[in-house]
């Protein structure tokens, strides 16, 4: 015998709810199969209502005016935190608007309304970092990806993350050289964007 005590109760007063169930089987599989299947129906009942009361505790955005074409800001090629859709590396495309930003990636779109900002930081690259960053505290939250999100990061991946494991000293190395102004130059060239 296996005995599962269910506490899940709705708000309705009138409503009944089950304490305790019983379940006799001659094999502890099956046991084990109800036991399974009822804690799952009460994470997702849960999970469910986690969702319900996130979304009635989000504060209703103004919508995004859109700007007139030829007043559009574009940067192109940057990705998001959190990340919308399914994959991680997407890149997308910001534009600047009158009252506020669009992420879109062609699928889906993320937008930010400047009202909504309560702080915006940009994180320049440099020698430790490899990510230019524009990071935006939210005053209320928005939804990403059916989450409440209160805080928004656009960035850029101004190199690759791949190190050389070459210890000898090769200071006559010229091909290094190069790759480390040019480096440089892209460092400083997404600084001033």
């Amino acid at each position: 015998q296996r005995a599962l005590a269910l506490k899940e109760a709705s708000g309705d007063p009138m409503a009944k709810s089950i304490r305790e169930l019983t379940f006799r089987s001659r094999t502890s599989a099956h046991l084990d199969s109800i036991y399974f299947g009822i804690t799952e129906l009460r994470k997702r009942i849960a999970a469910r209502r986690r969702a319900r009361e996130e979304k009635e505790s989000i504060v209703e955005q103004e919508k995004l005016i859109k700007a007139a074409p030829d007043r559009m800001h574009r940067l192109r090629d940057v990705h998001i935190r959190p990340v919308i859709g399914r994959r991680r590396n997407q890149s997308g495309t910001v534009v600047a608007h009158k009252n506020g930003l669009r992420y879109s990636d062609g699928v889906s779109h993320v937008d930010v309304i400047y009202k909504n900002i309560k702080h915006a930081i940009f994180v320049p690259v440099d020698a430790r970092s490899i990510q230019v960053m524009l990071h935006f505290e939210l005053k209320n939250d928005i939804i990403i990806n059916d989450r409440k999100a209160n805080s928004v990061q656009i960035y850029v991946e101004v190199e690759d993350a791949v190190h050389d494991l070459d210890t000898r000293n090769s200071s006559g190395d010229v091909d290094g050289k190069r790759e480390a102004a040019r480096l440089a130059a892209r460092r400083m060239n997404w600084n001033k964007r």
